[in-house]
């Protein structure tokens, strides 16, 4: 008699539990999209707890104009900066910014997503599969976290490194635009500066390998001038793209053009030069210093970036080097505001011939350790010593 009802009874419990099965999993499922569709900017209006913005939930988005991106691109350039170098220390500022917002937040990413999540449950049995389902998110959350912090973390490594390679001058343009604009140097808003910044790359580089290859046209205007055969690293003969830079010496004119970007193939950059030009040519707005009678006044963390915003290549005599050759020189780099000009020749220091690439690394620095140097140098044939003193 019993077994009748029993089996009606559980066949109930049986459905009923399938209902809440299928109702969890659902409940599961919207609510995973629901975390991923949370607004990053309500995210960070409801938690950060620091100076704006907030780069936990980043503001930068395509909406914001480009003409912000374009003048730190500027300002970065100015200071010496590459665009491959940019790229590189991105984990730096991985760090710095995972660090600030530890401390303009009250709890972790994952209690922060949970939060918002539970309040947008409505009614008691949202709110139970909520609590149900919570540890299984928290999971799911924590696991796709993990896993990017792995990759986080290879970045935060190498962008070290790339950091501590860099001058002072660029240490400090670089914090300069994290103290004014820190969402232009986090992953979206760095993509865009370096839009510009590999244009003012290609630039820079294509303007000193024209500036060598007619120096080479002058002084053996018989012999073709080839990409091969000039000094120069490997990386410098390509663009910010990383293509190869394609140099078309005529006799009158020098021709160095970069292809631009895959996405934009017309927006190629071209550099031309005249051969018959004096080698300073185009740089009028240079106010070039005398070479002699005249003392540099240096602090000596200047030094560094005194060789920035300027190429310095081997100056060739009969096929050996004789010097450090001047080129690419910005009216804004500090070698320009000491007096230099392109196609200046530093030959020695402190009585030491600059003729191998080891030889002037030894003489950097036994000058650095020192409070005075002299340098030869040779403009247009003519040779003076420029007397340099530094200070702490």
């Amino acid at each position: 008699m019993l077994k009748r009802p029993a089996v009606l009874l559980l066949l109930v419990f049986g459905v009923a539990g399938s209902v809440a099965l299928v109702r969890l999993h659902l409940r599961r499922k919207a609510l995973t999209e629901s975390a991923a569709a949370v607004e990053p900017q309500a995210m960070a209006a409801r938690f950060h707890r620091g100076a704006p913005p907030c780069l936990r939930y980043v503001a930068a988005n395509d909406a914001t104009p480009q003409a912000g991106f374009d003048e730190t691109a500027r300002r970065l350039d100015e200071a010496g900066l590459e665009s491959d170098q940019l790229a590189d220390v991105m984990g730096h500022f991985l760090t710095t910014h995972r660090d600030r917002e530890l401390a303009s937040h009250a709890a972790d990413s994952v209690d922060e997503y949970l939060e918002v999540l539970e309040a947008q449950q409505r009614g008691p049995t949202a709110k139970l599969a909520f609590w149900v389902q919570r540890a299984m998110l928290r999971e799911k959350l924590e696991k796709v976290l993990g896993s990017a912090s792995e990759t986080l973390r290879t970045y935060e490594a190498e962008g070290a490194v790339v950091w501590s390679a860099l001058s002072a001058g660029q240490r400090a343009a670089l914090d300069e635009v994290d103290a004014t604009h820190p969402e232009h140097l986090e992953v979206s808003g760095l993509s865009r500066v370096l839009r510009p910044m590999k244009v003012l790359t290609t630039r820079r580089r294509a303007r000193a390998l024209a500036e060598l290859a007619a120096e080479a046209k002058r002084v053996r205007p018989e012999f073709p001038v080839r990409l091969e055969d000039l000094k120069l690293a490997e990386s410098r003969r390509r663009d910010g793209w990383g293509n190869d830079l394609v140099l078309s010496a005529g006799t009158d004119v020098i021709e160095v053009r970069s292809p631009g970007p895959e996405e934009a193939p017309g927006d190629e950059v071209v550099v031309r030069l005249d051969v018959l030009a004096p080698p300073d040519a185009g740089a009028s707005e240079l106010s070039c210093g005398p070479l002699s009678d005249r003392t540099l006044l240096l602090e000596r963390v200047d030094l560094e970036p005194l060789g920035k915003g300027v190429h310095l290549v081997p100056a060739m005599v009969d096929g050996k080097p004789r010097g450090l050759k001047v080129l690419g020189l910005r009216p804004t780099s500090l070698a320009a505001q000491q007096g230099f000009c392109n196609g200046d020749v530093v030959r020695s220091v402190n009585g030491v011939a600059l003729d191998s690439a080891q030889k002037a690394l030894e003489v950097y620095r036994a000058a650095v350790e020192q409070r005075a140097a002299s340098l030869e140098v040779e403009r247009r044939g003519v040779v003076g010593v420029l007397k340099v003193e530094l200070r702490d």
